[in-house]
């Protein structure tokens, strides 16, 4: 059924006294103007509905599977920034009590170079 035969319908349903049709009983009927439709498909419009239905599913589950995997990388990345930003704030620290160079590449496991980068930091 075509969706302006469908709205005349609701329509003409509405005024035989429904006038108060709520949007879940609309989309209900909708629903179900939708299901009569697709009993009357022959086999091969079956079997492409079918198909073309599939292809919907598993494009959603893809889609699903990649922002899962997106907030499951984005939230590992988060948590590595912020370990190297708490070892970068314990050098920081450090550096401004004059504790030797290789105490805080030990404490922290920042390398020598990144310990030099954040003491010109700390002079700028």
């Amino acid at each position: 059924m075509d969706y302006h035969r469908k709205e005349l319908l609701l329509d003409s349903l509405s005024r035989r006294g429904n006038k108060n049709i709520s949007p879940e009983r609309n989309s209900c009927l909708s629903n179900s103007f939708e299901v009569a439709e697709i009993t009357k498909f022959t086999a091969s419009e079956e079997l492409t509905y079918e198909a073309s239905l599939m292809h919907y599913r598993d494009m959603n589950n893809v889609i699903d599977t990649a922002f899962s995997d997106g907030e499951i990388k984005g939230k590992a990345e988060g948590k590595a920034e912020g370990k190297y930003e708490e070892k970068r704030a314990i050098a920081i620290n450090a550096l401004k009590m004059n504790i030797d160079d290789n105490v805080i590449e030990q404490i922290t496991g920042l390398s020598h170079l990144e310990i030099e980068n954040i003491r010109n930091e700390i002079k700028e």
